[in-house]
């Protein structure tokens, strides 16, 4: 440690530290005047006081500006290596009614780019363009996809928010609606009393069970209701457990929910209607390869060679 404080900082070194410094600010939502702040700057010294740490300005104006031009030529990088392109678009309107659209791109690496290259044509790499609004997609077909040269373009809806909005119409069923009810009780009472999460973690630990806490739902996830149901699952018998031998920890209506014979009995026949159009739908190494196969035999009836089957 000592040889760390005492030992002199170059200049390259300098401006790395200062472009982490700048990630960890961005990314923590910490405001740039934290670095003028004294008992930061004293922390920064007692780490190394040879290194100059940026005021706000320089902060960001010069460093964030280095920092986009590296991104940016990172993202060129990766645009000019990929094989294969997939537009992601989302839309809406604001408050004048004037359209909004953000996008991303996603390479055939996996890599998400926010932003696309200016310089490099990417036309021909695309193969697909995704988004979740059916609107959006006839939208994009008639401006984009339609035109000469990009008939090899596959204009197609998330999958995933397909199946979202789905498990949202068979969680709005009366007999889902009160199993959900149910475990709504559960879920709040087990997360808010620290003693009653700290048993049940406990209890699942002795009989070895990898899930110790209970999934909350989102009401405005509906992929989420699966974990949930598939927590209390997991986690039947240490419930079970606590409410017979640790009554005073939990709630009377969570100890007549849990010892009602049909409890878990609804929550695992809810659990095998949501299983299928989530667990069962995942994109796995077998189905991301069905969609390439998919892909590569469009674009062979289209004359297309840009699209390769991959494994």
């Amino acid at each position: 440690m000592d040889r760390f404080t005492s030992r002199m900082i170059s200049y390259n070194e300098q401006q790395n530290i200062d472009r982490h410094s700048l990630r960890a600010i961005i990314m923590n939502g910490t405001s740039f005047r934290t670095v003028n702040n004294h008992f930061f700057i004293e922390f920064i010294k007692k780490l190394n006081p040879s290194y100059v740490l940026p005021g706000r300005k320089k902060l960001a104006r010069e460093v964030l500006t280095e920092e986009m031009v590296y991104v940016e030529n990172k993202n060129e990088s990766l645009l000019v290596e990929a094989a294969h392109l997939t537009l992601n678009i989302d839309g809406w309107s604001d408050r004048c009614r004037r359209s909004l659209h953000e996008y991303n791109v996603i390479t055939d690496s996996q890599a998400i780019l926010a932003q696309m290259s200016t310089t490099i044509n990417i036309t021909s790499k695309i193969c697909a363009i995704l988004t979740d609004n059916p609107h959006k997609k006839q939208k994009m077909r008639e401006i984009f996809i339609s035109k000469p040269g990009n008939q090899h373009i596959i204009g197609s809806r998330w999958f995933a928010h397909a199946i979202n909005l789905i498990a949202g119409d068979v969680s709005k069923h009366v007999y889902a609606l009160n199993i959900l009810n149910k475990i709504t009780v559960v879920t709040t009472f087990a997360n808010r009393s620290h003693m009653f999460k700290a048993k049940l973690k406990e209890e699942a630990q002795r009989i070895k069970i990898k899930k110790e806490a209970l999934h909350t739902i989102a009401t405005t996830k509906w992929s989420n209701v699966s974990d949930c149901l598939h927590s209390f699952i997991l986690l039947r018998a240490p419930l079970e457990v606590l409410v017979a031998v640790h009554k005073s920890i939990a709630s009377t209506k969570m100890i007549r929910f849990i010892n009602n014979r049909s409890f878990f009995y609804d929550i695992e026949n809810f659990a095998y209607y949501l299983h299928p159009k989530y667990r069962g739908s995942g994109m796995l190494t077998s189905g991301r390869s069905a969609v390439y196969c998919f892909l590569a035999e469009y674009s062979k009836k289209i004359g297309n060679n840009l699209t390769t089957t991959k494994n």
